[in-house]
């Protein structure tokens, strides 16, 4: 596994988190 998939994934996560009352769809 590179550690660009496991910073993808946090930044995913942080994401879909954050964005989770801002939906930018």
């Amino acid at each position: 596994r590179s550690p660009i998939s496991i910073a993808a994934a946090v930044i995913y996560m942080i994401s879909q988190l954050s964005d989770d009352k801002k939906p930018l769809r």
